[in-house]
């Protein structure tokens, strides 16, 4: 979603685009994200005691709020670099880390996984809070230099990329988890 709100927001700062008749990229993120949020919900109730024992459907319900949300840092970090508002730029991006940060050291404290749920999803906020400044207000409203349809068909090919690396490198010991679920059931 960066990549590609990155490049429709800096066709338009670049004059290549109408700043007017594009669409606004952070409904049209939050739309992917929701179906992400769906996603994971429907694999916490199909199959989530495989991947998370304990605590699977608060688990899964934090993740699905992760993914929708971070949609929308996406969007935000994409709309940054591509208005070329570094600054903001920087605190989304360094911002996330360090309050993951924070909060995971903070989670540990409790000694518990939902805490720790809870502390890697609060940092995707930050975000939303950086909206309260002029220009995190300017961000969250920028514009493609496309329709919403293109733009999320383009955002829909790069989001098919990533997540084919994902589930190649993040993505690989958790499928061999499910795979050895499955012949040792048999």
């Amino acid at each position: 979603i960066q990549q590609e709100v990155t490049r429709a927001v800096g066709s338009v700062h670049a004059g290549y685009g109408d700043p007017v008749q594009g669409a606004r990229v952070l409904p049209v993120a939050l739309v992917f994200g929701a179906v992400a949020a769906l996603l994971m919900l429907a694999l916490g109730f199909l199959g989530g005691t495989d991947l998370l024992p304990s605590h699977t459907l608060s688990a899964f319900a934090l993740i699905a709020l992760a993914a929708f949300l971070y949609s929308g840092q996406s969007a935000s970090m994409g709309a940054a670099a591509g208005s070329k508002r570094w600054y903001l730029f920087a605190a989304i991006n360094g911002g996330d880390a360090a309050f993951r940060l924070i909060f995971v050291v903070a989670a540990l404290a409790f000694a518990g996984l939902i805490p720790f749920y809870l502390a890697t999803t609060v940092s995707v906020l930050l975000w939303l809070l950086l909206g309260v400044l002029p220009a995190g207000r300017r961000n969250l409203v920028e514009r493609a230099d496309v329709s919403a349809f293109q733009l999320a068909r383009k955002m829909g090919f790069t989001v098919v990329s990533s997540s084919a690396n994902a589930v190649l490198v993040t993505g690989f010991p958790v499928l061999l988890q499910l795979a050895m679920a499955e012949s040792s059931e048999a």
